[in-house]
């Protein structure tokens, strides 16, 4: 039986003054003395019921006798249901959604609200895909690896580590990206393709080409194009986690990168102040010298 009678149950005690202990709850619902004392807290603090134990009549009372019982309340599923709900819904940009938005987190005790533009999503509201977003979410929050089951394209199962970053929307489907350990790189992956979820104590692994920023509605950027590949001499040993990119060592000073972008990597690799050689592809060296080519003749005007 579900808290909710428990509760109606008590407060029809109380208020026709039969003063029900803990002995006689934990009786009559065959519960432990724990979760009375739980469900009376949750009384205190969740219902606003001024609800104390009474010496005198031997069994909780109403310090306020005018205390009416919400018409509902919510459990533990209800609420990371209505969590669920309103992080999605806070996403919309319209008055509808926001006013959604505004009565669920009333609903939970949390005013607080934030939106971002989006296009009207739909959501697959199932246990499952709440247990798993609620348990992504802590994971994320409390910056911890998890490992789950996880379905491929072609709906095969395998079990990865992975240390969860962000989670975010395209169109109707739930993503989330992260640092794949098994791949040894970053990848996203579908909510709703996740079978089963569990969290870890380890702290996770903070990918050095990971952007926020590129991990939003409409952006393509976590597509799993083919990178392009660079082999760089630098003239020193450094860290190489100033090299926002994925980036192998072939010994102590070259390296092989992958990129998408060669502005961007052009970039990167002068911001170091480190000197370096491209060895290859030979079109990616020529733009830099391109690059070096205008910054002097720059200085020669």
């Amino acid at each position: 039986m579900s808290n909710f009678h428990r509760i109606q149950w008590i407060d029809t005690k109380i208020k026709s003054k039969n003063y029900p202990d803990i002995s006689e709850i934990s009786g009559k619902f065959e519960i432990s003395r724990r979760q009375v004392y739980r469900d009376i807290e949750y009384m205190k603090d969740s219902l606003g019921a001024p609800i104390e134990y009474s010496k005198k009549n031997k069994g909780y009372i109403y310090s306020d006798d005018t205390f009416m019982l919400p018409s509902f309340f919510l459990g533990k599923e209800e609420k990371e249901a209505l969590r669920f709900l309103s992080e999605q819904y806070s996403k919309i940009q319209d008055e509808n959604s926001q006013n959604i938005v505004k009565l669920f987190r009333r609903m939970l005790g949390d005013e607080e609200i934030t939106a971002e533009k989006n296009k009207f999503p739909v959501y697959s509201i199932n246990k499952e895909n709440i247990d798993i977003f609620n348990s992504l979410s802590e994971a994320i929050e409390n910056k911890i690896k998890i490992k789950i089951d996880y379905l491929n394209i072609k709906f095969e199962s395998a079990e990865r580590e992975v240390s969860p970053y962000k989670i975010f929307n395209i169109g109707s489907k739930i993503y989330f990206v992260g640092y794949c350990h098994l791949k040894e790189d970053l990848r996203t992956f579908r909510i709703d393709r996740i079978k089963n979820i569990k969290l870890t104590n380890e702290k996770i692994y903070v990918c050095s080409y990971y952007f926020p920023e590129r991990y939003k509605e409409k952006h393509i950027d976590f597509n799993y194009k083919i990178p392009y590949t660079a082999t760089v001499l630098f003239e020193r040993e450094f860290d190489k986690k100033l090299l926002k990119y994925r980036v192998s060592e072939i010994n102590g000073r070259k390296y092989k990168i992958e990129f998408y972008n060669s502005s961007e990597l052009v970039s990167n690799l002068m911001s170091i102040g480190i000197p370096f050689e491209i060895e290859k592809p030979l079109w990616l060296k020529n733009k830099i010298y391109s690059v070096i080519k205008n910054i002097f003749k720059g200085f020669g005007d």
